[in-house]
C-alpha cells in the first residue's frame, strides 16, 4: 500500500502495521509489549489526530489479552502470504472498543459529578460516600438487585445496627430509595439519582 497519498485516511491500518511489525522483530527482552503500545498511541495521535487521553490501547488488550495474542500469532504465521487481514479487523475493532469503554468512563464520571452536585449540601459520613461511590460505579456490577443491608455491612464492615442507622439516614436525607415491592427486612434500595 502506498502511504504517501493515503496516510491520513489509513492511519488504523498503519498503526495495525508498525505494531505487528515491532511485535514481530521483538527487538528487546523486556517491554516490547509497552513499546509497541506507544508506537500504536504515536501513530494514531499523530497521523490521526486521536487524543491517546480519550481511549487506551493497553486496556483494549488487557480485555481480550487471548485474543490480542491469537491474532498476533495467526498474523506472524502467514509471513509468506502477507495477508493481515485478520490482524488490521482485530487492531481495528480493539481500538474501537477502547473508545467505547472510555466514553463510558466519561459518562459514569458525569453521572457521579452530577449525583454530588445535587447532594453537596447533605452531610455524610466516610462509610455512606464509600457505599454511595460503589453504587454510582455501574461498571462493577456489585449491587445488582439493589442495595441491602448486607451488602452494606459488607462493604463497611459494620454491624447489623449501624448499617440500618446509616441507610435510614440516607434514605431520611433522599440519597437512596427504597426499591418498590422490598420492605422491612428485605429492603432494598437504590440512589436517588432524580
Amino acid at each position: 500500500m502506498d502511504y504517501t497519498n493515503h496516510e491520513k485516511s489509513n492511519f488504523i491500518v498503519k498503526s495495525a502495521v508498525a505494531h505487528l511489525w515491532f511485535e514481530s522483530i521483538h527487538p528487546y527482552d523486556d517491554g516490547n509489549g509497552r513499546i509497541g503500545r506507544a508506537i500504536t498511541n504515536y501513530i494514531l495521535s499523530k497521523d490521526g489526530g486521536l487524543d491517546n487521553r480519550c481511549y487506551s490501547i493497553s486496556s483494549a488488550i488487557n480485555q481480550d489479552r487471548q485474543g490480542y495474542y491469537d491474532a498476533l500469532e495467526n498474523a506472524q504465521r502467514l509471513k509468506n502470504s502477507l495477508n493481515i487481514t485478520e490482524w488490521v479487523i482485530w487492531h481495528t475493532q480493539s481500538i474501537a472498543h477502547s473508545i467505547t469503554f472510555s466514553i463510558g468512563n466519561i459518562q459514569n464520571v458525569i453521572v457521579k459529578t452530577k449525583f454530588f452536585d445535587k447532594i453537596n449540601t447533605v452531610k455524610l459520613n466516610e462509610k455512606q460516600l464509600k457505599v454511595i461511590n460503589k453504587l454510582l460505579d455501574v461498571s462493577e456490577g456489585q449491587f445488582e438487585g439493589g442495595l441491602t443491608n448486607k451488602k452494606y455491612r459488607g462493604l463497611t464492615k459494620t454491624s447489623a445496627v449501624t448499617a440500618s442507622r446509616h441507610l435510614k439516614d440516607m434514605l431520611d436525607k433522599g440519597v437512596i430509595r427504597e426499591i418498590a415491592g422490598f420492605s422491612g427486612r428485605s429492603s432494598k434500595y437504590e440512589l436517588n439519582l432524580n
